[in-house]
């Protein structure tokens, strides 16, 4: 008998049994073409062709890190046979088992190799049988048949329904990658295609879910306690109406109209949605969740434009508690105001609506400090970090809606236009939208990303909210998954004061994967190239 050495990285110290049946071998042979002779056995491997299975009897002898051939002898070629599998359906295991022992489950179920053409014999899969695999597979089926069905328990487009669809998509992933890692490559492609109706299910579900959240808009009763603090507050003259959908509530004042709180609706819905595709859906994952449910989110009351009326309305229904210290006026005339309360929805806004109120931006910039509470903070009722939640605001208003009438920090966005006109330039030339002034502004004068993080709202100038749209436009386009990771942790770890910075750094360095460097210059430095990018080069100084 010749030895024939053995390429598998064993280790000498092992002491290793003879090959057997449980083990399966990969068998390279001398020419290409004598693959060719083998209809069933062959596997391509990282770019390669081997004949692929276990040993059918016990030919071959494994000792001292060796694989020995049965030997050629006059009339009788060294021969030895390999139980083979079907590459194409890996429920399909060569043999079955009775008593211990293998006998051929039919069809083409194994074959015999000649000594004199193989070029060498490697271990597979030392500690795995044909059998264990297909075993495997069931296994890994009925994995997914229960996550398909814990998938179909929900209603299908609801969160809950897109949590669980992308759970099973994973776990198709991973048994397609089991299968092109194993011997079931052929296998494994076309599993992509089952990923693709399941992926393609997901999309016409998300779909789904803004139609289904836009069909839901109707008209409801208005509760007793609602006339009654109307009537107390602003007398016979003032007739509230009241719409919902699956994420909004709308109180207003009958002159609005329901038509144009419907088109309200519609907005608001189709804001979250996007947002939720763009900066959600994507990320899905066990440590990545979809903090927004079916519950509602967020009410709008918009009441007659009388502020010692609308202060005792919002008071008796909303349970605002209006300040009588020095700064009450000027809280007073603000023309809106935000509350939390404890049931959904919890984010209430209160507007006192005039003539000339731009009802689409109150939405939108309302909408936008929501759903940084929501997706970025857990929806924890401190709301840390305001840069974030001017951001987000302002994001959404120029996004959706092309302007940016509605702000917590009023800015002289004209004014600074006009002082940086580029020498040769027209006044009106420079004018090219919100968007580009606060880029150029941010560029010109924004602070450092760790200064903008703990301001609080009250000492905002009018860059750092250049700067916070300017920078959360840069992380939401270029950063991804990274850039969602982020925000989120500095909305968490600004919940602690004392620690922000230092926490939010660390795990800022471990999201990017910087280290020796100051990671918040590091990501300055290329947001600072995004900006330029967006206004046609850097800023004459």
């Amino acid at each position: 008998m010749r030895p024939l050495a053995v390429y598998a990285a064993l280790s000498a110290l092992f002491v290793l049994a003879p090959a057997s049946p449980a083990q399966i071998l990969k068998i390279s042979l001398k020419e290409q073409k004598l693959y060719k002779s083998f209809k069933v056995g062959v596997v391509n491997l990282d770019g390669e062709e081997y004949l692929v299975g276990e040993e059918k009897g016990t030919a071959l002898k494994f000792e001292n890190n060796t694989f020995t051939l049965p030997p050629n002898s006059p009339g009788h070629p060294g021969v030895f046979e390999l139980w083979v599998p079907d590459i194409e359906n890996p429920k399909s295991c060569p043999y079955k088992v009775v008593k211990g022992e293998k006998s051929s489950a039919g069809g083409k179920s194994s074959i015999r190799i000649q000594s004199q053409d193989v070029k060498n014999i490697q271990f597979y899969m030392k500690d795995q049988s044909l059998w264990g695999l297909t075993q495997e597979y069931l296994k890994r089926l009925a994995a997914i048949d229960e996550l398909r069905k814990t998938r179909d328990s929900a209603a299908k487009g609801s969160p809950d329904w897109n949590r669980k669809q992308a759970l099973l998509i994973q776990g198709m992933e991973r048994l397609k990658s089991w299968l092109g890692e194993t011997i079931y490559a052929k296998s494994s492609d076309k599993y992509a295609k089952e990923i693709d109706k399941e992926n393609k299910a997901q999309k016409d579900a998300k779909e789904q879910r803004l139609a289904n959240s836009k069909a839901s808009i109707k008209m409801v009763p208005t509760p007793e306690g609602l006339t009654k603090a109307g009537k107390d507050a602003y007398g016979d003259s003032i007739v509230f109406h009241v719409q919902e959908s699956t994420h909004f509530r709308f109180v207003y004042k009958e002159e609005i109209g329901d038509e144009r709180v419907k088109g309200l609706l519609e907005l608001a819905e189709a804001l979250l949605d996007g947002f939720r595709v763009t900066f959600v859906d994507p990320y899905v994952s066990e440590d990545f969740k979809d903090y927004f449910t079916d519950d509602m989110l967020s009410e709008w009351y918009f009441g007659p434009d009388d502020i010692p009326s609308h202060k005792k309305f919002t008071a008796a229904y909303y349970g605002v508690g209006w300040d009588n210290g020095p700064k009450a006026e000027k809280i007073e005339k603000l023309p809106g105001g935000t509350a939390r309360r404890a049931k959904p929805p919890v984010h209430i806004h209160y507007w006192r609506i005039g003539e000339q109120g731009d009802l689409d931006g109150m939405v939108a910039h309302n909408l936008g400090h929501d759903l940084v509470d929501v997706h970025y903070n857990q929806d924890r009722p401190n709301a840390p970090s305001p840069w974030l939640h001017e951001a987000v605001g302002n994001w959404l208003s120029l996004e959706y809606l092309g302007r940016n009438s509605v702000q917590c920090v009023s800015l002289k966005d004209l004014e600074y236009a006009k002082k940086i006109v580029p020498e040769g330039e027209q006044t009106d030339e420079l004018l090219k939208g919100t968007a580009d002034l606060y880029h150029r502004l941010a560029l010109d004068k924004g602070g450092p990303i760790d200064a903008l993080a703990i301001k609080d709202l009250a000492s905002f100038e009018d860059e750092d909210v250049a700067k916070s749209f300017s920078l959360f436009c840069y992380i939401a386009k270029a950063q991804g998954e990274k850039g969602q990771r982020w925000l989120r942790a500095c909305l968490n770890f600004a919940a602690t004061p004392a620690t922000f910075v230092q926490q939010w750094r660390k795990r800022s360095e471990e999201i990017f994967g910087v280290t020796g460097k100051d990671i918040f210059k590091t990501i300055n430095e290329e947001w600072t190239k995004y900006a330029e990018q967006q206004v046609g080069g850097a800023i004459k100084r």
